[in-house]
């Protein structure tokens, strides 16, 4: 931006309107500026140097820093989006938010300027984003909730997977809320394969003592033996067997990894359902607990209209609330 008295902001609309409990929020720290407006519009702004930081680990380009940028942008908000999502359920115990991936089709860019009165809107699309018509009935989040999101987005910012984990989490329960429970598993399955890999790393680096002469007990060549090419199986049940993963645990995984399997190679016999699903869900709810202390409750409801089944002239009513 030309005048630095100005600053863009990623923003866009939850699926439901709600509203903060004060009227507005506003976060700041050293990586990101987090807003919400009265009307439940969600403002992120990612600071330069924080951006800066992340070009130079991943090793970005010039030619490439709008695309990376995007990137991280839609990583945040998906983040974001499911924090909101889990910590409403979890502190007020209401299913409210019907959440969904949160693309660049949904973001639109808020320029405010040092006041933080918005100067105009640009579209990444060139099509307006409708505000709602009206936010009289809108569920208030209160200013403790958003909060929380903003702490734990901010200690994510300090590891990065964990930010990249969540978005994944959220896109995997938006397609198990439109019932691709097939594309829902495998992206639950890509967030479970980056715990176990860490886990086991962990348990690798534990196990590495020096002996004498300087002799690490597992040097690099060795290492690589025990991870790049140790696949999924193999590393579950090393983990079993050395009890860091408890057996009811590792059954659980074996099988989610089975289902992962047999929709990858496509076995027309099997259907991946609802069911298998959740325990995925559960899961990673562990995971998350005893990696990375964070206390989630996910929202798997979704609702089913009736569809008339001509065939029986029975009208077949819609399932129940899940």
């Amino acid at each position: 931006m030309s005048d630095k008295s100005q600053q863009d902001f990623a923003a866009f609309y939850t699926t439901r309107p709600f509203c903060p409990e004060n009227g507005t929020y506003r976060a700041e720290n050293e990586h990101f500026i987090l807003k919400v407006n009265a009307d439940g519009l969600i403002l992120l702004c990612l600071k330069s140097d924080y951006l800066r930081e992340l070009y130079l680990v991943n090793k970005c380009k010039n030619t490439e820093k709008m695309e990376y940028k995007w990137s991280y942008y839609t990583t945040f908000l998906n983040a974001l989006y499911l924090l909101l999502d889990c910590y409403t359920l979890k502190d007020l115990q209401l299913a409210y938010f019907d959440i969904s991936e949160v693309t660049t089709k949904d973001i639109m860019v808020v320029t405010l300027d040092e006041n933080e009165s918005i100067q105009g809107i640009s579209y990444q699309y060139g099509d307006q984003i409708a505000r709602y018509a009206s936010t009289n009935n809108s569920l208030k989040i209160s200013e403790n909730i958003l909060n929380r999101v903003s702490i734990t987005l901010e200690q994510c910012c300090l590891d990065c997977d964990r930010l990249h984990m969540l978005a994944d989490l959220g896109k995997g329960l938006s397609e198990y809320k439109i019932l691709s429970f097939s594309t829902s598993l495998i992206l639950l399955w890509f967030v479970i394969e980056r715990f176990v890999t860490s886990i086991w790393n962990r348990y690798l680096e534990e196990q590495n003592k020096t002996f004498d002469r300087d002799i690490k007990r597992i040097n690099s060549d060795r290492k690589s033996q025990l991870t790049r090419y140790l696949d999924i199986h193999k590393t579950l049940n090393f983990l079993e067997l050395t009890e860091t993963l408890d057996f009811s645990k590792f059954e659980v995984l074996n099988e989610l990894r089975d289902v992962r399997n047999k929709i990858a190679h496509r076995n027309n016999k099997f259907i991946c359902k609802k069911e298998h699903c959740l325990k995925a869900f559960d899961m990673i709810k562990y995971f998350i607990e005893t990696e990375y202390e964070i206390d989630l409750i996910f929202n798997t409801r979704y609702l089913l209209m009736g569809i008339y089944d001509r065939s029986s002239n029975n009208p077949r009513k819609a399932d129940s609330e899940r």
